[in-house]
């Protein structure tokens, strides 16, 4: 974008905007204080859970053996590949609708108004990057924290400049082929169970840290480079793509919400696909008594197939019991049954939809009930299948107790996803060192996941 003649340099517009709004903000040391406050105390507490784990538990995860350091490498694999998927959703480099009219679109240099952006969150994803392969270490059993540390620092730089530089040659459509450090690490991890129940995992490979680590260096190096060069390329569409997401966050963050930001991922979704192919839901020869309920059944098969993220993400859940078991046994069942909600509820489109719509209900008649029943039925055949798939992880004292499990999550899912609207209304709050919290709106954000509490606890106890 050229700049024209006499217009303010970047540098002279922001200081402009922090001028103005100092003028309507008094301070934000408040707000940094309590964030501080959070991210030290939360930080202090996982340092004392790592410390636990592998100091005074170390004997119950050695049995693991090499197994721990390639399911803590998928585990990162996998996290750094969501990393990736979240980071092209919002750009990185984004624009507020005001920023966009205002600021954007003046005659303002670039390169200049984007650099600072960027650099922050170079050092933010350093610092995320560094401390996820701290943990991912510290669960590896690793000696030396401080090259894994940096690899992921790397890892996490390298990944936001390549992020901006794809922004920069407006490449804002997702590929398909972009979701595979994703499903590379949960093939890998379920490689390495698969030869761990053989007995036959492979020794940890040693890896120079000084030439890997100037590698990577390196390489983040011209990946930052090469995106700087790429800022002023950067048009307000690549801005303005991100941009409604971010809103959406931290609309739903104010609100205690998630609904607010699931409408939006489900309408970018659909957009995406941009059309399907009117079918029949099913063969012409298929008469069964009943066609109602047979045709709900039928569409909500449809709305699944049509959604195969759901599915993928249901059956890539199904390592986490099994790598938890390997990791630490007397964790397995109750993650089994964390998992299992989560599997279940990425089935429950239909269920959700249907209780969020009193129009829809009121279309199709039937009472509400039976439409909720209708619609329960592919949330409870995927959690029934998907428990006997996770079956051997676990030895129950009997089937009675077993079959209570299943049903409480089922429970959970049901209760989640026919949650009220959220209400706002006579929510009180109480005082606490992190600021006040509303508890009325807390309770309705844990609906579902409450009663997951207790089965955990439950589980947790008995095994």
């Amino acid at each position: 974008m050229a700049v024209a003649a006499g217009a303010p340099g970047a540098r002279v517009l922001r200081a402009r905007l922090r001028r103005e709004r100092r003028r309507h903000r008094e301070s934000r040391a408040g707000d940094l204080y309590l964030l501080l406050l959070f991210v030290l105390c939360y930080g202090a507490i996982a340092g004392r859970v790592l410390s636990r784990y592998t100091g005074q538990h170390g004997s119950l995860v050695d049995q693991a053996g090499p197994e721990r350091w390639w399911l803590a490498s998928a585990a990162a694999l996998a996290l750094a590949g969501l990393a990736w998927r979240g980071m092209r959703l919002v750009g990185p480099l984004l624009a507020a609708p005001a920023t966009q009219s205002w600021c954007v679109s003046a005659p303002v240099d670039r390169a200049g108004w984007l650099r600072g952006p960027l650099l922050a969150r170079l050092a933010v994803a350093a610092m995320a990057g560094a401390a996820l392969g701290t943990v991912c270490a510290a669960l590896a059993g690793a000696g030396a924290l401080g090259w894994p540390a940096a690899a992921g620092a790397e890892a996490g730089a390298a990944l936001v400049a390549l992020a901006a530089l794809l922004q920069s040659r407006r490449l804002r459509r997702i590929h398909p082929a972009e979701w595979v450090p994703v499903g590379a690490g949960f093939a890998g991890a379920v490689v390495v169970l698969a030869l761990h129940a053989q007995g036959a995992v492979p020794a940890v490979p040693a890896l120079p840290p000084v030439p890997v680590a100037a590698a990577g260096l390196l390489l983040t190096g011209v990946l930052v480079a090469v995106a700087v060069r790429g800022l002023p390329r950067i048009d307000r569409a690549a801005m303005a793509s991100g941009a409604q997401i971010a809103s959406a966050t931290a609309t739903a963050a104010i609100f205690l919400d998630p609904a607010l930001l699931a409408g939006v991922l489900a309408a970018r979704r659909w957009r995406n696909v941009g059309r399907v192919r009117p079918r029949r839901f099913w063969p012409g020869w298929v008469r069964l008594p009943g066609a109602r309920w047979w045709l709900l059944l039928a569409a909500d098969a449809r709305r699944l197939a049509r959604r195969p993220g759901g599915v993928a993400v249901w059956a890539a859940l199904l390592v986490i019991p099994y790598a938890v078991a390997v990791l630490a046994p007397p964790l397995a069942a109750p993650a089994r049954l964390v998992a299992a909600y989560f599997a279940t509820d990425r089935l429950a489109a239909g269920l959700r939809l249907i209780h969020a719509s009193p129009a829809l209900r009121r279309a199709l008649g039937g009472g509400d009930r039976w439409l909720h029943r209708v619609h329960l039925v592919a949330p409870a055949l995927g959690l029934a299948v998907w428990w006997l798939l996770s079956a051997p992880i676990d030895s129950p004292p009997g089937y009675p107790v077993q079959l209570l499990f299943p049903a409480g999550v089922l429970a959970a899912v049901y209760r989640a996803a026919t949650r009220p609207p959220r209400s706002y209304a006579g929510a009180g709050a109480f005082d606490t060192p992190f600021g006040m919290l509303p508890a009325g709106l807390l309770i309705q954000l844990v609906r579902g996941l409450d009663l997951l509490a207790v089965l955990a606890l439950v589980q947790f106890v008995l095994g």
